[in-house]
């Protein structure tokens, strides 16, 4: 949230530093994923040995429940909105006459559509939606900037 407040107010020659420190944030974003997974898998191959060693099965109950737990139950799509409303303001800080922070998009009349599809795994898709928000703003449909930009009141997560 200080991050993008902070680039509301950016000089020409504070824009660079700003892009650093914004990556950095995405950089942790992915540790936390990272982080997320290992303790998931790492809890998931614990029980299985437990079980293995006293001839139960508790591990299925057990993990069914790691989902509720508060470290796996992180929301990551929320924290990328504000990873990009960061880049948004990076955007406009950079070339600030481009486009009003109200304009909502929307979809053309009529489009052709050409898409290509890639594979993924799962593990770095985190990483790819930080690497792609870098260079595209999240689009919500239907939401302006501003509209977007309420997510960054403290409790709105």
């Amino acid at each position: 949230r200080r991050l993008c407040e902070q680039c509301k107010r950016l000089s020409a020659e504070e824009v660079q530093p700003m892009a650093e420190r914004i990556r950095s944030l995405g950089k942790e974003i992915v540790d936390l994923d990272t982080y997320v997974r290992l303790n998931y898998m790492g809890f998931q191959m614990l029980t299985e040995k437990f079980d293995a060693c006293l001839g139960i099965s508790g591990s299925p109950l057990f993990v069914s429940g790691l989902h509720c737990e508060p470290f796996c139950n992180i929301r990551f799509d929320d924290i990328l909105i504000l990873l990009g409303l960061a880049w948004a303001r990076w955007r406009s800080a950079q070339a600030p006459a481009e486009q009003s922070k109200d304009a909502t998009w929307k979809p053309p009349e009529s489009f052709i559509r050409n898409t290509s599809k890639y594979w993924v795994q799962p593990d770095k898709v985190v990483l790819l939606k930080t690497r792609i928000v870098e260079h595209l703003p999240y689009l919500i449909f239907g939401a302006s900037q501003s509209e977007q930009e309420k997510l960054l009141e403290p409790f709105a997560l």
